[in-house]
């Protein structure tokens, strides 16, 4: 099964373009991939929004606390195979 990764799409649902989101989950979902958010924001209490926006609708929420994508995912066994993400530098940088 593919493995698809969605950064961007937390942005679309935090401006009120949630349809927007809701739709490329669904199709993705429908296509065979995974989809997951992964997002540098702390998990309490700055996540209550985003677990808010997407429990049910994507496989699992990861926060990494400021720290780069890439090692907080690895450290979960997760290795996306696509990447969407409005911010790409965070996928490797981190922000501290």
């Amino acid at each position: 099964m593919k493995k698809l990764f969605d950064s961007n799409g937390l942005r679309w649902h935090l401006h009120g373009r949630h349809q927007t989101l809701d739709a490329f989950i669904t199709l993705a979902t429908r296509a065979g991939h995974r989809v997951i958010c992964c997002t540098m924001r702390y998990e309490d209490p700055e996540g209550d929004e985003v677990k808010d926006l997407l429990r049910g609708k994507v496989e699992r929420i990861f926060f990494t606390g400021r720290k780069n994508k890439t090692e907080a995912l690895s450290a979960h066994e997760v290795f996306p195979d696509i990447w969407i993400d409005d911010a790409p530098h965070w996928i490797f940088q981190d922000a501290l």
